[in-house]
Formats: C-alpha cells, structure tokens, sequence
C-alpha cells in the first residue's frame, strides 16, 4: 500500500504485528508514535498524505478492502478515530485478519448529519479555518498553546497539506458507519480507550462501542480526541497493557 510505514521494533521478529490505523486527516507517519517492541504496520488509507486524490465515491468498505489485500499476516489492529471505525469493519470483514482490537477515540456509528456538514464545511472554508476548527477537536486548549510537541505538530502539518475536497469525501465515507447491530459478531480481545477531554466522541459514546462487544474492557487516558498524540506515553501503556493480557 503507497505510503505504508513499516517500523521494527527491539522485540522478536516472531511476535504478531501491531497494525495502526490512523484518524481522518492524518496518514501512516502516526505508527511513528505508538513506539511499541514489535513491528508496528501504518498504512497510508485512501484519500490522504501522499494518496489524497479525490474520490468522491470513497468508502469505510474501500478502506477495508485496501487494508486486507495489503496486510502480509494476520495482526494486532490499533485504530484511532476514523482507524477504529476500519478496524471494527475489518474485523467483521475479515475476522482471520485481526487477531485483537484496541478501538481509540472512536464509535460503533456515527453521527451522520454532523459528518456532511462537516464535509460541506471542508470545502467551503478556507484552510485555515479547516485547521482551526479541526486542532480544537482534536487537542486540549493546553496542547495547542505555546510551542505545541512534536505529535501535535505532525497532525498540523497533515492538514497543512491534505487537498481538503479529499478530506470532505473520507468526512462523507464516514458518515456512513454504523455496525451498532453486529457488535456481538467481533469476538476477539478488545480493548476501548476513551479521551478524558475527547469532544469528538466522547467517555459516554466510547463506553456504549465496549458494552456491545463481547470481550472488551474500556479504559479512559487523561487525554482528548487524539490522545494518542498528546498523551503518547499513556496510551503507549494502554496498548502494552492489551498486548500483555491477550499474549
């Protein structure tokens, strides 16, 4: 897959890999931060980074098929945000793929009308608002004030230069997700993580996607939307604690 990121790490090369799939606006750079002792896979999904062409016909189902055709070997999937929507419907997809969830930040369906305004408003404002309004759901005021950290940063720089009519069609894919009614089909060890401070899908929406599926504990990091660019170091333990209870 163009634009994939491959990074080894210090752990044997026998271990599962770890599978990343990024948020909405970010690309396969993100896998940079997880920063675990086994091979992390970031794959650049359609429709960003180097890949941001636009398709106005881009789907969750597209994504899903690009992933699955791309992954060498079945894998540990971490998804964030938009990712974690990928990886609940790969799973379903393709359950020989994944062989446990960490779902970040994200929901079993989504709010359909807020996800079309929001591609309306993509590309109808400038960039510059796109990137205001989008840092603020993404980070905590703290985050964003002063000279921001290296992650933070990053995600910036991602809508610096993501072709904004790209990303109102991922905005308008994801609009379609809802696997509310087939939670109970995905069966592997998972793990959900909420954002403390997550506006975007906040403790409450996080802990609804973990009742419904039948082997999933939640867990909340002190964090917002993109936790795992603002806190790295807890949502690192967070997925070292997954790895360790489902071996």
């Amino acid at each position: 897959m163009a634009g994939a990121h491959r990074l080894a790490g210090p752990g044997p090369a026998a271990v599962t890999p770890v599978l990343l799939l990024h948020s909405a606006g970010l690309d396969g750079r993100s896998a940079r931060y997880l920063d675990l002792p086994a091979t992390v896979l970031g794959p650049t999904l359609p429709g960003h980074g180097r890949r941001g062409r636009p398709r106005p016909d881009l789907s969750l189902a597209d994504m899903v098929d690009e992933v699955a055709g791309w992954l060498p070997e079945p894998a540990h999937v971490v998804g964030l945000s938009m990712g974690g929507m990928v990886a609940q419907q790969l799973a379903l997809a393709h359950p020989d793929l994944v062989r446990s969830l960490v779902l970040a930040c994200t929901t079993a369906g989504t709010p359909t009308q807020v996800l079309l305004d929001r591609a309306a408003a993509t590309e109808a404002d400038p960039r510059a608002e796109t990137i205001r309004t989008t840092m603020r759901r993404w980070f905590t005021a703290a985050a964003l004030s002063g000279e921001p950290a290296e992650p933070v940063a990053y995600a910036r720089s991602c809508l610096e230069t993501i072709d904004t009519t790209a990303l109102a069609a991922v905005w308008r894919a994801l609009a379609g997700h809802d696997v509310t009614d087939r939670l109970a089909e995905i069966t592997v060890p998972t793990t959900c993580v909420a954002g403390r401070y997550d506006v975007s899908t906040p403790p409450d929406v996080v802990a609804a996607l973990a009742a419904g599926l039948p082997d999933a504990r939640l867990v909340q990091v002190d964090g917002p939307h993109l936790a795992m660019l603002e806190e790295p170091a807890a949502f690192r333990a967070t997925v070292m604690e997954h790895l360790a209870r489902v071996g």
